[in-house]
């Protein structure tokens, strides 16, 4: 689908504020200062700190790489055909 020349500036304009808005969650992705969980085991008392990640798209390789390793093994486990062929339609 292409952009109208005339709203070239608008459109750019708005990819440059997903972008940065990105890159700003990206900064702060898995750092425990900007929000974290602490889970408890009820059993034993153990408890582990997790940071927040920040989920976006394009610009934090951690996301991307957790969302590539989620999509596969979906892919394996529910869309995975007749032997070892994915059946794609």
């Amino acid at each position: 689908m292409a952009v109208n020349p005339e709203c070239w500036p608008v459109a750019v304009h708005q990819h440059l504020q997903v972008v940065e808005r990105d890159f700003r969650k990206y900064l702060d992705c898995g750092i425990p200062a900007r929000g974290f969980a602490r889970p408890r085991c009820k059993d034993c008392g153990h408890d582990d700190l997790i940071a927040f990640s920040c989920k976006a798209r394009g610009a934090c390789p951690s996301c991307n790489t957790r969302r590539m390793v989620e999509i596969a093994a979906h892919l394996v486990d529910h869309v995975r055909g007749v032997g070892s062929f994915l059946l794609l339609a």
